[in-house]
């Protein structure tokens, strides 16, 4: 889980393979950065959301928007 500036919660969803991201008032926006292989680990950098693919052993790098 991160909470960005603007507290936008984004969970990663091993299920569905996304990133999905909710106001603070529990409103879910729309999905971000690529269907990934078991998204895991979160971190903010520069404006870009990172998140660690486990299945893929890499890392994701998507526009905080």
């Amino acid at each position: 889980m991160f909470i960005d500036e603007a507290d936008i919660i984004y969970l990663s969803d091993w299920y569905t393979g996304r990133v999905r991201r909710f106001k603070p008032d529990g409103t879910e926006l729309r999905p971000i950065g690529p269907r990934m292989d078991r998204p895991s680990g979160m971190a903010g950098q520069h404006g870009r959301l990172l998140v660690a693919a486990r299945g893929e052993s890499r890392i994701i790098a998507a526009p905080l928007y």
